[in-house]
């Protein structure tokens, strides 16, 4: 009889759980490519950005940026994409929780450190300077070779409980028991990886503009 549980369906979730992985990877990028009047107000919503960035926090990140900041949202909709991959009736809570936590992880290290040099009008609008340092993502050659071992040898240390699983529970309560076991330890490693980036010195500015009694950014640019 021929064994329902075969490589194509172990290559099949190992393939969803890696670009995952690397999609998150790929978050953190985006923000790398790209008078006499006191300017305290203008500095602090430069201040907010790097802390609501280092929580996560893209809910905060929206309210002090502005509507059309198209560097926002290169960010919040590669973040949006993977919603599909936080269900946690698809993947089980587990996975759901070490996919958040990771990417925590990812924001939290991005920024090592940063000073704010100069704040300039210019017109209505002021742009503040910021030098920075930064884990250099661009830089990093993500290895996938140790995460698809740990699964791998996961799936045929487990197979008969799996068989057994997925004829008495069914397909999902199976894929959610693989999630769920390899996750913690597949998460370490890429932490482990992230330590080993290298940090980069980089130049940013900021665009604040004015919104009523508010300011917002409007446009972010980084320099190295």
């Amino acid at each position: 009889m021929k064994i329902w549980y075969n490589m194509s369906l172990r290559r099949d979730i190992m393939k969803r759980f890696l670009k995952v992985c690397i999609c998150l990877l790929m978050v953190v990028g985006v923000v790398g490519c790209g008078g006499s009047d006191s300017t305290e107000k203008q500095e602090a919503v430069v201040k907010h950005f790097f802390e609501y960035f280092k929580e996560a926090d893209m809910d905060k990140l929206t309210t002090i940026c502005t509507k059309d900041n198209q560097d926002l949202k290169d960010i919040t909709s590669m973040i949006s994409g993977l919603d599909a991959y936080r269900d946690p009736k698809k993947f089980g809570q587990v996975f759901v929780d070490e996919t958040d936590s990771f990417m925590k992880e990812v924001f939290s290290t991005l920024f090592v450190s940063y000073e704010i040099k100069k704040a300039e009008k210019k017109d209505d609008n002021y742009t503040i300077t910021v030098d920075a340092t930064m884990k250099d993502y661009k830089g990093f050659n993500f290895s996938t070779s140790e995460m698809s071992t740990i699964a791998e040898k996961y799936q045929k240390e487990h197979l008969s409980e799996l068989q057994e699983l997925y004829k008495s529970k069914g397909q999902q309560a199976m894929i959610e028991k693989i999630y769920a076991d390899i996750a913690p330890q597949l998460y370490a490693s890429m932490k482990e990886q992230i330590k080993t980036i290298k940090e980069s010195k980089e130049k940013m500015l900021f665009t604040v503009v004015a919104d009523g009694d508010n300011w917002l950014i409007s446009k972010i640019q980084v320099y190295q």
